[in-house]
């Protein structure tokens, strides 16, 4: 009876670090999902700000040691989930050429969840201490 219970428990844990390893909270408290080798998804709360979904993003690939000069760029604006049902998720990506992308080229941005806009992971990451997320 103890040997199941064990097996039982190795199994649940098992499948709980694997559904961990996909889905990543963040330290502003979001979900980041990757979609594919060069998108990852940020699922929003309720009362998130568009700051809110840049530290995600940011976070994600400061705790994967990706080099400071990463630039990350906004794929999809905020909109409904493709990795999970949310009508409040964005998608951001670090190639977006490979994405279907076209880099937002002015010099002014009224969104900064517009398609193509970018920002390097430094500046990104800076939202995060922003938010006063960041407890060092």
């Amino acid at each position: 009876m103890i040997q199941r219970v064990v097996k039982i428990t190795v199994a649940a844990l098992s499948v709980a670090i694997a559904s961990e390893a996909v889905a990543f909270r963040t330290v502003n408290n979001q979900i980041v999902n990757p979609v594919n080798s060069v998108e990852i998804e940020v699922i929003g709360r309720p009362g998130n700000t568009k700051p809110d979904f840049w530290c995600a993003a940011a976070d994600f690939f400061v705790r994967r040691n990706a080099p400071w000069k990463t630039r990350i760029y906004v794929k999809t604006g905020i909109g409904q989930g493709v990795t999970q049902a949310s009508p409040n998720a964005v998608v951001f990506t670090t190639d977006p050429a490979a994405s279907g992308v076209e880099v937002y080229t002015n010099n002014v941005v009224s969104d900064i969840l517009t398609p193509g806009y970018g920002r390097s992971l430094t500046y990104a990451w800076g939202e995060c201490d922003k938010l006063g997320v960041l407890i060092f």
